[in-house]
């Protein structure tokens, strides 16, 4: 009886070890005016956590050590309404968006001590991304209007210099954008016109374009991308929506290879209305799309789906929602066993409209290790969303935000 009552208690024990691994080590807020949604948080190469938010008709940059110390702050009034940030190898701090009500567009570059080394304002609408290269060359992309909308490419020097510029037909907007081994720029964005279709780039180091990818879904209603990756073969991946004959949004996910040729185009529309905002690609060249789903019945579901390199679906996994508008998946992460990490928001009960920060671990076969609601007390007029996702030193790092404050969260043995 003894030996039952041990087992028993052994694996009693251990159920909630396997969704509890990881613990919460710290919490963090800042009171920001305005948080915000995408790319707002990078991890530098001493581990320090960089976060990004809007504060006081600018915009405000965190700098946190791995045991939750706030290093600095620094505010600025250069970026009326910045939009993202990156860092390069040097720990330099590049932040990009707009002044004034579309006035023109900024490009900011911090040291690791968050002391300017140059601002270049450009002529424009908006940066909606960034991304920097292993020599500090920083590259943008957003939109640009003269008449009608331009998507635009820049790559700028270590120095703020512009090495050369590309632009589009009308009608177009650049969402994201990512540079290759070979230092070939790759843009994917939106198509205003035909209902919306997605528009993908390819330039050379020199600014030369290589081909331009049109999609237009099967129904020829609104398509549009939400996250863009590439992998060490050169083959690019972006996930987005597709809508059919009803309008309702479908996963949408496309795979080109490097000289722009399609690989495959995948659908997945298990509910109603779907709408995936992240993608990874993990060591093996699997991919893994993260999402919502809304039923006819009104259920809600956040999903993450994972494909073979070629396009077949390996698993797909459900987390249950409250009756509730308030859940979204907002980021994803990979560790280097290829767990998957997501992180967004999930309703605070049903038909209650406020939300908490969640996160997840996934294992490679597609069994859910952990989940963490934060806070994990009751909430009362509050949207917490997650809002990126970043493995370091086996710890996780969460950043999110509700209504005037950033927080910033650490869980530690990310491993477990």
């Amino acid at each position: 009886m003894k030996k039952v009552l041990f087992i028993f208690l052994l694996i009693f024990n251990l159920f909630p070890l396997s969704m509890k691994a990881q613990e919460l080590e710290w919490m963090k807020s800042y009171a920001a005016a305005a948080p915000l949604r995408e790319k707002k948080m990078a991890i530098d190469t001493n581990g320090n956590i960089i976060t990004l938010g809007r504060k006081n008709n600018g915009f405000v940059l965190l700098k946190y050590s791995p045991t939750g110390n706030l290093i600095w702050d620094s505010v600025s009034s250069s970026i009326t309404y910045p939009n993202c940030l990156a860092l390069d190898k040097n720990n330099n701090i590049f932040v990009v968006g707009h002044y004034g009500t579309y006035s023109y567009m900024v490009v900011v570059k911090y040291n690791s001590d968050h002391i300017l080394q140059w601002q270049k304002n450009i002529n424009g609408s908006d940066i909606f991304d960034i991304c920097v290269d292993s020599l500090g060359y920083s590259y943008i992309t957003g939109e640009s209007f003269d008449g009608s909308y331009n998507l635009f490419i820049y790559k700028l020097t270590p120095l703020g210099d512009t090495c050369w510029s590309s632009w589009t037909f009308d009608h177009t907007s650049g969402r994201k954008i990512i540079v290759d081994n070979q230092r070939n720029v790759i843009v994917t964005g939106g198509i205003q016109t035909n209902n919306g279709d997605i528009i993908t780039i390819k330039c050379d180091s020199n600014g030369v374009q290589k081909w331009i990818k049109i999609f237009d879904g099967k129904y020829h209603h609104s398509d549009g991308p939400y996250d863009l990756k590439i992998d060490n073969y050169g083959f690019i991946y972006i996930t987005g929506a597709t809508q059919d004959s009803s309008g309702n949004n479908k996963y949408l996910t496309i795979k080109y290879k490097s000289n722009g040729d399609t690989s495959w185009v995948r659908e997945y529309a298990p509910g109603l209305d779907q709408n995936p905002h992240s993608i990874q690609i993990d060591n093996d060249r699997n991919v893994i799309v993260a999402g919502k789903i809304y039923y006819a019945n009104n259920e809600r579901k956040l999903n993450v789906l994972k494909y073979d390199s070629t396009g077949n679906v390996l698993w797909s996994r459900f987390i249950d929602c409250p009756i509730s508008d308030s859940y979204s998946i907002n980021s994803s992460c990979l560790d280097s066993s290829n767990y998957i990490y997501l992180t967004g928001a999930y309703p605070a009960g049903n038909f209650n409209q406020y939300s908490k920060i969640l996160s997840a671990k996934y294992s490679p076969e597609g069994e859910l290790k952990w989940i963490d609601k934060e806070p994990n007390y009751d909430i009362i007029n509050k949207f917490y969303t997650g809002t990126n996702i970043f493995i370091n030193n086996n710890s996780i790092y969460v950043c999110g935000n509700v209504i005037d404050s950033i927080f910033l969260l650490k869980y530690s043995n990310a491993f477990k």
